[in-house]
């Protein structure tokens, strides 16, 4: 709703090229239906997909040591670096999520 709003105040101030950040993506929740995939998303506000944060437990972990996210080999860290670059200009496909696991004898 937030996003939904910002993105008719860029509008109207003329700002044409307008961009989402999907973040805390969990996809165990997208594939239960309980979220949205970021293509929904991104069809529902009309902008362009800039990138997909997943849900990381490290971003917790290194705001508490007053650390960067970006730069770690964290699944957000990495996320973080793909949207740096592509808003740079560089093209950087966006990766599919992957399901966290949760043990070794669960895998499926």
């Amino acid at each position: 709703r937030d996003a939904d709003k910002v993105l008719h105040l860029l509008e109207s101030a003329g700002v044409r090229k307008r961009s989402i950040i999907v973040n805390d993506v969990r996809p165990e929740l997208v594939k239960t239906g309980s979220m949205m995939e970021a293509e929904d998303i991104t069809d529902v506000l009309g902008a362009e997909l800039a990138g997909v944060i997943p849900d990381d437990s490290a971003v917790i972990t290194l705001a508490n040591e007053g650390k960067p996210v970006s730069g770690t080999k964290t699944p957000a860290g990495e996320a973080y670096d793909r949207i740096v670059r592509r808003l740079l200009g560089e093209s950087v496909p966006i990766p599919p999520l992957k399901k966290k696991r949760k043990g070794w004898f669960r895998r499926r």
